[in-house]
């Protein structure tokens, strides 16, 4: 039962004094049962100490405003908010509900920026437009918006081969109008007399159809340090990156291996030159749109002589098949 009696509350209210009783009164930290006899405690100090805050004749209870605590919340609700949400914070149900409510004020903020950055990109995008990206304002309102992250790494193969291969791309090619322009390059041994097969193949392979281009790459230099190998294998990312086909039509990489061998059924002095080639037809998107390979044999009395007259067997035989993707 609760304890009304004066005689056993005004005791502690002596020992606590009027100023702490008034205080914890403005707090709410007493009972409401207790109230009505703090009140006649207090009214009876007043009495004997010559203040008088409230008399008999005005028996309604008039609290004072209640303090603030530093945020500007009354003091008593932000000692129920301290006790109450860390109670529902360790409730299974309620800190699950919490969670998934954080999660998604979260996302929905982050498509929120998302939303705004993409807009003013586009803004922006629209007035430098306007103004030329070449000027000078449009180039610094570009550095300022541009997001502080690392740019995404180039797929090159090595480290530091488009600058090289840019050094060995020729841009002072001669074109012609109304004709395929068309870049070859074919990688073969050079024989032990120094005879090359893909010279006396570039000549062999001339027409009047098409404009054949021979010096687009620096060719020793080209195939020595391997692009002509890392090309043919796939990677024609280096032809985009360096824009090396944007003057034009068609590029063939072709490779050329032969071999020689004796019949000595026919003529001990006939020898016989095995020719194999396989080449890659690249677009100027830098797409592989035909791959192919043949083989011919060519006689001759010395092994150049039999080289020479295999490549003019392949030319007679198969230079329509080779050129005909182009035409």
């Amino acid at each position: 039962m609760p304890i009304t009696d004066p005689d056993k509350i005004w005791p502690e209210l002596e020992r606590e004094g009027v100023d702490e009783v008034r205080k914890k009164l403005a707090m709410g930290v007493y009972a409401r049962y207790k109230i009505p006899v703090i009140e006649k405690w207090l009214r009876r100090k007043e009495a004997t100490t010559g203040i008088h805050t409230m008399t008999d004749e005005q028996p309604a209870t008039v609290h004072p405003e209640q303090p603030k605590s530093a945020n500007g919340v009354p003091a008593r609700m932000w000692q129920m908010t301290k006790l109450f949400f860390p109670r529902i914070w360790r409730d299974p149900v309620w800190s699950k509900v919490i969670a998934v409510g954080i999660v998604a004020v979260i996302g929905v903020s982050w498509a929120w920026l998302k939303n705004v950055d993409n807009r003013s990109r586009d803004l922006i995008g629209k007035n430098t437009s306007k103004e030329g990206l070449g000027s000078e304002k449009s180039t610094n309102l570009l550095s300022e918006v541009e997001p502080p992250f690392p740019k995404p790494p180039r797929i090159d193969s090595k480290e530091g081969e488009p600058n090289e291969f840019n050094l060995l791309i020729n841009r002072d090619i001669t074109i012609r109008v109304g004709k395929p322009n068309i870049a070859i390059v074919i990688e073969s041994k050079k024989t032990e007399s120094g005879f090359t097969p893909e010279n006396a193949l570039y000549n062999l392979l001339r027409t009047e159809k098409v404009n054949l281009i021979i010096n687009l790459f620096k060719e020793e230099s080209f195939k020595v340090k391997g692009f002509f190998r890392e090309i043919y294998d796939g990677n024609i990312n280096l032809l985009r990156q360096a824009n090396a086909l944007s003057k034009i039509d068609y590029l063939i990489l072709g490779k050329l291996n032969y071999s020689f061998q004796k019949d000595a059924r026919i003529d001990s002095d006939l020898i016989s030159c095995n020719i194999n080639f396989s080449y890659k037809i690249i677009n100027k998107h830098a797409e592989i749109i035909r791959s192919d390979s043949f083989s011919v044999i060519g006689p001759g009395f010395s092994e150049d002589a039999a080289l020479e007259r295999g490549l003019e067997i392949l030319s007679e035989k198969y230079s329509n098949r080779i050129l005909k993707p182009i035409f």
